[in-house]
């Protein structure tokens, strides 16, 4: 019997669990202070105002415009804390007790706005307008459109 035997009974019966103390408790300090961090840079007054509570901060930060927490959420998707939550070998070992696979693809298509900041694509594949790279692409697709 597995350690997460549990997880796979739960996902084999409801087709999903919920799955408690996988991480160490180091790694949720860390994307702690990176989201507390990255509020500071958006509005100091928000931070300051928080007292170190993330959703506070979330809700501070959104009660004045929704967009300040897009902002939070893009900046987190470049967070080396959320990689090594992904790539943590206990994620792994229930991902491989519960699904029989190890395999995870973390993927954010997320990116509509990008696009619309830099321009359209022109049907060879080129920006038209505020183009960072000339070179046209496979397909039409940015790169930083097709990973995120």
């Amino acid at each position: 019997m597995t350690a997460n035997a549990g997880v796979a009974q739960a996902m084999a019966t409801d087709g999903a669990a919920v799955v408690r103390a996988v991480f160490p408790p180091d790694l949720y300090a860390s994307f702690r202070s990176e989201v507390l961090a990255v509020v500071r840079q958006i509005d100091p007054a928000v931070h300051d105002g928080c007292g170190g509570d993330i959703d506070r901060a979330w809700q501070a930060l959104t009660a004045k415009d929704r967009k300040l927490g897009g902002h939070v959420y893009d900046a987190l998707k470049h967070s080396m804390t959320v990689r090594r939550f992904a790539t943590s070998e206990a994620l792994r070992g229930v991902l491989r007790d519960s699904l029989g696979s190890e395999n995870l693809a973390v993927v954010d298509i997320n990116f509509p706005h990008r696009r619309a900041e830099r321009g359209p694509l022109s049907s060879h594949g080129t920006r038209t307008t505020g183009s960072r790279s000339a070179r046209p692409t496979p397909g039409g697709v940015d790169s930083d459109d097709a990973i995120g």
